[in-house]
């Protein structure tokens, strides 16, 4: 119940930010001490904080407070809690990163974007970058998620005993002996 409370929360947080709102870098210019965040004061700064910080990727982190809520309630947790900790860490590291090699903007991408997708983009040309992160997040969600690949690609490739097309439409008995004719045809072109 508390990964779904967490959620809600986030929800409630990310859904209701404004920059109007007075958080840890906004000072706000409307001094009437209302906070229009759905979370009150406590909402405002961690909008302020996740959006700062990690941009557009911040929605993921409420993906990731339902899918504990979900896995937890289906008793279905694997890896242990650390490791996932740590596999959701270079999950967000890695869309953030994504985030501002697609979208070239830092209010999309947050601090960590940009940090990530400039020294990728310095390292590799920037379609190197994007494969580099495509190919960690596709590691990275086959790791948080316990996707196994494998049983994926083990298909059975044996044809089976029977084919699936009939013998008779495969070889129909024609008699080639059988002398065909064509119908008569009369003088204004019709068959007879």
């Amino acid at each position: 119940m508390l990964w779904l409370a967490v959620a809600v929360f986030l929800l409630l947080t990310l859904i209701s930010f404004t920059p109007n709102d007075p958080s840890w870098s906004h000072v706000s210019s409307v001094n009437t001490g209302e906070v229009s965040n759905l979370a009150g004061m406590a909402g405002a700064w961690v909008a302020d904080i996740l959006y700062t910080v990690f941009g557009a990727a911040s929605w993921l982190f409420i993906a990731i407070a339902g899918y504990e809520a979900w896995a937890l309630w289906r008793e279905k947790l694997s890896p242990d809690g650390a490791i996932r900790a740590l596999g959701y860490l270079f999950l967000m590291l890695g869309v953030s990163g994504f985030v501002m090699l697609l979208a070239k903007s830092w209010l999309l991408s947050g601090v960590i974007g940009q940090l990530i997708g400039s020294a990728l983009s310095g390292w590799f040309s920037a379609i190197g970058a994007m494969l580099f992160l495509a190919v960690l997040l596709l590691m990275t969600v086959s790791f948080i998620f316990n996707i196994r690949w494998q049983a994926g690609l083990k298909r059975d490739t044996t044809l089976p005993d029977t084919p699936v097309i009939p013998q008779s439409v495969l070889e129909p008995e024609v008699d080639f002996d059988e002398e065909v004719t064509a119908p008569p045809i009369t003088a204004d072109g019709q068959f007879a």
